[in-house]
């Protein structure tokens, strides 16, 4: 999965172990939402954010997802942004850590993914799925 630019200064890419990744994981596990509608593990230990991160890379090995780390312009890691394929059409999913939220972190991923699955794989349209 190559690295990613998004706007105002985002990235994307895809997920380590050797970096601050875990953190990110263990913020996100604390949350009241996410670990409702994911697969991040609540409470957090170590042995399952480590299932965590390799569940992501077995979704890429195996084309049943493109997950990406969301990445601000400091660097820090600070949500997550995927696709899943679905023939012409993918499901983006997202979510970001509340320590992040509200600067437009999750819009920026989204273009980013929406423009590469449009240009580049052939898409004709990616399907957001809202939960109220």
């Amino acid at each position: 999965m190559p690295d990613l630019v998004a706007p105002g200064g985002f990235a994307l890419r895809p997920r380590r172990m050797s970096d601050p990744d875990p953190d990110l994981v263990r913020e996100a596990s604390a949350d009241p939402y996410i670990p409702l509608v994911t697969t991040v593990p609540s409470p957090y230990s170590e042995a399952g954010g480590r299932a965590f991160v390799e569940r992501q890379w077995g979704r890429a090995a195996t084309g049943a997802g493109c997950p990406f780390v969301l990445v601000d312009p400091d660097g820090r890691p600070v949500g997550t942004v995927g696709l899943r394929p679905g023939g012409e059409e993918v499901t983006p999913g997202y979510w970001v850590v509340a320590s992040a939220r509200g600067g437009g972190d999750a819009g920026a991923g989204l273009a980013a993914v929406a423009d590469r699955a449009l240009r580049e794989r052939g898409v004709s349209r990616p399907v957001l799925h809202v939960e109220p």
